[in-house]
């Protein structure tokens, strides 16, 4: 099928941006219709992709029509798509058949990785292409995960929405996820603030912590009595458990 700029009749399926565009003779897909979209009707027809191709498997073509028929979603042009979108889906609805205790027919699901690995019978995921992933066609047919195991390994089907960031991922290129380094700055946190702080099961941490970073690494003053206060505890009664091996005592200047 046309996958590039230079692709017949000036169609490229390559990109959601080429696939909203259409072709020469306009779109070729009508959201909520396949019957009337030409590209499900010539693949359905046989005439794409072109003689001396290989043909969609008939199960294929039912995930086109499918999608067309729920609408068509297209991720946006503009969104990015990598690995730290996927994995909580896999690990939600995929690892505990493929993962940790249990790894049926030695697939693991849990990194890159091993995902690229695959399983007994092979890989699981093309990169770049979803519709000849093992993973993405059983999961359409509704064998992963499979009907019988449901309830006994506590798993739901995978949702629409999962299963096309699923295949936007493959389509993608298997991007690895990119996040910031997990480091300690000054920077308020997102997740737990200020006031989270003050609940009484959460040590708090001295306030020097929230003044000059340098101010308690310098070895002088400030960092004894930083140490000092660490090692004892000195908010909302909780006891910080040892001590830091720098603390000076009291007095000992």
């Amino acid at each position: 099928m046309p996958d590039g700029a230079d692709a017949d009749g000036q169609l490229d399926l390559s990109s959601s941006r080429g696939i909203q565009r259409g072709g020469e003779h306009g779109p070729v897909i009508v959201p909520g219709r396949p019957d009337e979209s030409s590209l499900f009707t010539r693949v359905h027809g046989g005439q794409m992709p072109p003689e001396g191709e290989p043909r969609l498997a008939p199960e294929d073509v039912q995930v086109l029509a499918d999608w067309i028929a729920s609408g068509a979603e297209l991720p946006s042009s503009n969104e990015t798509i990598d690995a730290a979108q996927v994995m909580p889906i896999l690990w939600l609805r995929c690892t505990p058949c493929h993962g940790g205790r249990r790894t049926e027919a030695g697939l693991d699901l849990r990194t890159l990785e091993s995902i690229e690995r695959g399983g007994e019978s092979g890989p699981v995921v093309v990169s770049g292409n979803p519709a000849e992933s093992r993973l993405v066609r059983r999961v359409h047919a509704g064998e992963m995960p499979p009907r019988r195991l449901l309830v006994s390994v506590s798993v739901k089907p995978m949702e629409d929405a999962e299963l096309r960031k699923l295949e936007a991922w493959i389509a993608a290129g298997l991007p690895p996820a990119r996040l910031p380094p997990d480091v300690a700055t000054l920077e308020p946190d997102s997740i737990v603030s200020d006031s989270d702080r003050e609940f009484w099961s959460i040590p708090a941490t001295s306030t020097a912590l929230h003044g000059d970073p340098h101010r308690w690494t310098r070895g002088g003053e400030s960092h004894r009595r930083f140490s000092a206060q660490a090692a004892r505890g000195t908010r909302n009664g909780i006891l910080v458990a040892g001590g830091s091996s720098d603390v000076d005592a009291p007095g000992r200047d």
